[in-house]
Formats: C-alpha cells, sequence, structure tokens
C-alpha cells in the first residue's frame, strides 16, 4: 500500500526493502534517499544504497532514535554522505510550508492515499498503537493516522 502511495504521490522510484536490496534490482546508487518509516533497517538500506556525496534525509523523530549497525566512518569517510533531518518543527522556515500546503492543495487526490486511518478523538490510544508498531510488517499497513474531531465513535476507518 505504501509503495502504490508513493507512486500517486509522485515518487520516481519505490522500493520494498523487505523484498529487495538497496539499490535498483543492484544496477545503481542512489543520490538522495528519504527514510520515513521509523525503523533502523531503512537507515541502514539507505546508507547502503546511497552513492558516494548521497544524502540522507531523515523525516520525523524515532522511539529510542538509535540505529544499531550504523557504521559512521562509511557516511563521513567512505561515501562522505550529508544527513539530513527534519521532524517538521520548528527550524523549518514559513516558505517551506508555503510550498508544501501549496503542493497539497494543487493536487490533493495525489497525496488522499497516504491517510490510512481516520479516527475519532475517543480512538487516540488505538491511533497511538497503530502509529508506534515496531515491525516493518505491520507498519506496511499504516502511512498516515489523523484524529479527526469531527467524527463520532462509531465513524473509523
Amino acid at each position: 500500500h505504501k509503495l502504490a502511495a508513493a507512486r500517486q504521490a509522485g515518487a520516481e522510484l519505490c522500493i520494498d526493502l523487505l523484498e529487495q536490496d538497496g539499490k535498483r534490482g543492484g544496477e545503481e546508487e542512489w543520490d538522495v534517499y528519504f527514510e520515513a518509516s521509523g525503523h533502523h533497517g531503512s537507515v541502514l538500506k539507505g546508507v547502503e544504497g546511497l552513492s558516494v556525496n548521497g544524502r540522507l534525509v531523515h523525516l520525523g523523530i524515532w522511539d529510542g532514535g538509535q540505529v544499531p549497525g550504523l557504521n559512521w566512518n562509511v557516511i563521513s569517510a567512505l561515501k562522505e554522505l550529508e544527513v539530513m533531518g527534519s521532524s517538521l518543527g520548528g527550524n523549518i522556515e514559513e516558505s517551506v510550508w508555503e510550498r508544501t500546503m501549496a503542493m497539497l492543495s494543487e493536487n490533493p487526490s495525489h497525496f488522499a492515499s497516504l491517510v490510512t486511518h481516520r479516527l475519532p478523538l475517543e480512538y487516540f490510544r488505538e491511533a497511538h498503537e497503530i502509529a508506534s508498531q515496531a515491525n516493518l510488517e505491520q507498519q506496511a499497513r499504516s502511512i498516515k493516522i489523523v484524529i479527526d474531531f469531527s467524527l463520532s465513535s462509531g465513524d473509523h476507518n
């Protein structure tokens, strides 16, 4: 489901790291890798698949914040990667928000499939449980979980 949603949103290359290695079937390396799964294995695959002077962009935050097995010598000396973090917090320029909102407004149907769960406030614990699944296969079923204040306890997906 996540790969189809990424394609619908305009991604040029989508790879299921559970099914194939970190490169395009072993053919070439990437210049940029966006990691948004929250799983340390995804970072390891991304570092492996990035080209020299590539860019690793991590979106969001992780529970615990550790990446077991990450070799910083590969990042700094061997590949000289640029690592960028983004939690979409206070360091984001206002123009980034404006461009993001414009992009979402222009093509809302491209991004509709990113919301996989819409729950009323009463189900906030269930929403948190869905969002915090540690297993990659369980995470594959959800992308974005929205707490919708306009829903009653019987209206959710």
